[in-house]
């Protein structure tokens, strides 16, 4: 394969031997692992007691709590028709509506709830990560996947939490493992793919960008006129049936017809309204936002995407980035649906970079260079404890001390806008005021 002039989209049928000498490269079934996975990802959640981004709060938790218990804010998009009540349905509003029935709608529960469910999704997407990763990259790159996704701080540090970005991550992982990255003719896989796909796009719009990218890719491969036509025919049934369910669950929340994704693209796309919450350079994507996610896994991530013969979903984490450094407003947090594609090319630089410093004869350089790489995870872990459990963890401390005030207390919030969580926060009608800074 060296000398072979190949396309960087082709498929590879077989990859070098799993085995080497000294190293095991066996993990548990994919029940024990998903059952490690989902106990590690609640483990997280509960580790994570830091303020990120308002989203978090606003755009979910205090929108089902609205729903379920007839209090809380919508924020001025949700007036505008720019978000889907679909994500707050999926997850949150149904555990509000359970622990409600059962009268069990603590607040601690309403608090930790949520969190727990998404540590839960995070658990699955990691699993799906890892099958993805042995049938792309061949197993051997999987335990090394593995101790990526465990150890990212950005990974721990956002996954769990409350973000439409969050549950978009999972459900695009199930996906791609699930597309016919090498066939074009699985057509049940492929209609798994083309569903959650879809799901995705209407938890988050954005989601288009990955799914465009595939589905163009899959139809480079196609070479039967029959096989087009099908593919054409599950994309735009699926396609409508999912307008006619957004049209359907944001009616019944908004009490009249509203089409979310129209809205959403034209304010972020030919309004670049967005830009009212911070502009960015063209690429800051790649000078500061990958960089910082990726942290000290970087220099692996470079060894991983030059040495993997498998190009295509490193193609498609460049197009997403390209596309998302369009609009001029930029977050980290809109780079977390492709960081688990590049820590599967973290694990792949991990792995040849460990058996490399394992063929050094002196036992000083191979001690050394293993010890190099340690520190790389151990930099990450450090980063993963501050984030979560130090750096900016006011605003969530601040609200337990609200709980307890009287219920004819009133509190409000001398901050810039959307500084805390609200009433998903404090599970009591109390008087609550904030600054405004809706753009007008």
């Amino acid at each position: 394969l060296r000398h072979r002039k190949k396309d960087p989209l082709s498929p590879i049928t077989s990859f070098p031997s799993e085995k080497k000498e000294g190293i095991s490269y066996e993990l548990p079934s994919d029940l024990q692992l998903l059952c490690f996975l989902i106990l590690f990802r609640i483990l997280n959640s509960l580790l994570v007691r830091t303020w990120f981004s308002p989203d978090e709060y606003w755009q979910s938790l205090e929108v089902a709590h609205r729903s379920v218990f007839g209090y809380g804010y919508l924020t001025w998009e949700w007036r505008e028709g720019l978000r889907s009540f679909v994500h707050p349905l999926i997850s949150v509003a149904w555990l509000y509506q359970v622990l409600r029935w059962l009268g069990w709608d603590t607040p601690s529960a309403i608090i930790w709830g949520p969190r727990v469910i998404q540590g839960i999704y995070a658990g699955v997407g990691d699993l799906f990560l890892l099958k993805l990763t042995s049938s792309y990259m061949g197993k051997s790159t999987t335990p090394w996947v593995l101790l990526a996704i465990i150890t990212s701080w950005f990974m721990n540090y956002t996954i769990v939490r409350t973000f439409s970005n969050s549950l978009e991550t999972v459900i695009t992982i199930i996906g791609i493992y699930y597309w016919p990255l090498n066939s074009t003719s699985n057509h049940h896989s492929r209609m798994k793919s083309i569903i959650l796909g879809a799901i995705a796009f209407l938890i988050r719009p954005t989601a288009a960008i990955t799914w465009i990218f595939l589905g163009i890719h899959h139809l480079n491969q196609m070479r039967s006129i029959s096989n087009i036509l099908r593919f054409i025919i599950q994309v735009a049934s699926v396609g409508l049936l999912t307008l006619a369910i957004s049209l359907c669950v944001d009616y019944l929340f908004y009490g009249r017809w509203v089409l979310v994704p129209l809205n959403f693209f034209v304010f972020n796309l030919k309004n670049d309204a967005g830009a009212f919450y911070g502009t960015h350079p063209w690429h800051w994507n790649l000078t500061q936002g990958f960089p910082a996610i990726l942290a000290s896994y970087l220099p692996l991530f470079v060894v991983g995407a030059v040495t993997c013969q498998r190009k295509s979903l490193l193609i498609l984490i460049a197009w997403v980035t390209f596309v998302l450094s369009l609009p001029t407003h930029k977050e980290f947090r809109f780079l977390l649906p492709v960081l688990p594609i590049a820590l599967m090319y973290v694990g792949y630089g991990f792995k040849l970079s460990w058996e490399y410093f394992s063929t050094f004869k002196l036992k000083n350089r191979n001690l050394a260079g293993k010890f190099l790489l340690s520190v790389l995870v151990v930099v990450n872990v450090g980063m993963t404890l501050y984030f979560s459990l130090v750096h900016q963890a006011a605003p969530i401390q601040v609200m337990s001390r609200i709980r307890e005030l009287d219920s004819q207390a009133a509190v409000h919030f001398l901050t810039p806008c959307h500084s805390t969580p609200y009433y998903s926060f404090v599970h009591r009608p109390i008087e609550l005021l904030f600054l405004d800074c809706s753009p007008r």
